[in-house]
């Protein structure tokens, strides 16, 4: 992840889904599956971003 832009970016769509998504009524089994999805695809991308990052760093202060 050399570029940050994208870090940015996720960060950006993260918080927009999180401010648009209304909490369904308890009873709505489908679209609190639906919101777990989506948030444990989150977190992968997230974890998956997060990893290139280290990845980076670890090559820069080889480097430097």
């Amino acid at each position: 992840m050399e570029n940050t832009k994208e870090m940015y970016d996720f960060i950006s769509s993260a918080w927009q889904y999180v401010k648009t998504t209304k909490a369904p009524a308890q009873t709505d089994q489908e679209a609190w599956e639906q919101i777990i999805d989506h948030s444990n695809e989150l977190c992968r991308e997230f974890t998956k971003m997060m990893a290139g990052w280290m990845e980076y760093l670890r090559k820069e202060s080889m480097n430097g």
